[in-house]
């Protein structure tokens, strides 16, 4: 796996990758050097100021018992997630939506991009990214293994293995389906070894989701469907469709909803223990 750490002065335009901004300290008795595309920079890692340029670094920065001053969040959430408002310093600041960051109070940015040669974002890559440039290795390896412990538990309890599995997000306008190696649901159900995750059965033009027509409702077939709604009056929208009675899932009980949508969408350690728990009460009730 290839972590980059790359240096930028002022204003950091947010590309689609993950990012963490860290503004130094005055001093500090160590720092960390990674190659960067645009060579190598040094992240002190004693004393920092850690501001965060996409919300799902949050989750991981939290996680690594890190204060950031700073963070965007979400524009699908209207502000910093829910359930980690609990666990965030009460003078970090709000510096705007991930598409739209407000960086001009920084006078540092590292940046990190945890994409590795496959592609992969996955948050534990991230987590360890951060870890290796604030140097809590020892915490992201902590964390990293209670998730996975959680995961494990979780698979145990599924009594019909083998099982087809869909992952939809019923939105107001559309229903999508989630391709089985998408982003969503912070890495749970992808790492479930006794369901199986079903392809999608139309074309998708980003790799992570399709949009399935009203007309083409009749084809999510799977055993299991595990919907995160956007709203109740969305289900409702969804399930007027004469179509939506007929699924196989519906017919059999074996539906599941959810309206942690933000969890599901962004993704971390908090993230994946509200997963997690939907999952398991889908699994233990239906």
């Amino acid at each position: 796996m290839k972590h980059r750490i790359a240096t930028a002065i002022g204003v950091l335009a947010v590309t689609t990758t993950a990012l963490v901004g860290c503004a130094s300290s005055e001093t500090s008795s160590k720092t960390s050097s990674d190659e960067a595309a645009q060579g190598s920079a040094n992240v002190e890692t004693a004393k920092q100021r850690i501001v965060i340029a996409q919300a799902n670094f949050l989750d991981l920065a939290l996680a690594l018992d890190l204060e950031p001053v700073g963070s965007t969040y979400w524009g699908g959430a209207g502000g910093i997630q829910d359930y980690l408002q609990d666990d965030i310093p009460e003078s970090m600041e709000v510096v705007g939506n991930d598409d739209e960051p407000n960086f001009e109070a920084i006078a540092r940015v590292v940046t990190i991009d945890s994409h590795d040669d496959q592609g992969s974002n996955s948050w534990r890559d991230q987590l360890t990214a951060l870890a290796e440039a604030t140097g809590t290795e020892a915490k992201a390896a902590e964390v990293i293994r209670e998730a996975d412990e959680s995961t494990e538990h979780l698979d145990a309890i599924i009594t019909e293995p083998g099982q087809s599995a869909m992952l939809l997000r019923i939105r107001d306008d559309q229903v999508r389906r989630y391709l089985p190696n998408s982003f969503v649901g912070a890495e749970v159900p992808q790492r479930l070894e006794n369901i199986t995750l079903a392809d999608a059965a139309v074309p998708s033009e980003n790799g992570e989701w399709a949009v399935i027509p009203p007309e083409n409702l009749g084809l999510l077939d799977a055993d299991r469907i595990i919907a995160f709604i956007d709203s109740p009056a969305a289900l409702a929208r969804a399930e007027e469709n004469p179509l939506w009675s007929q699924l196989p899932a519906v017919q059999n009980g074996n539906l599941c909803t959810t309206e942690n949508l933000t969890p599901w969408i962004l993704t971390g350690p908090a993230a994946a223990e509200i997963v997690t728990s939907d999952l398991k009460a889908c699994f233990t009730t239906t």
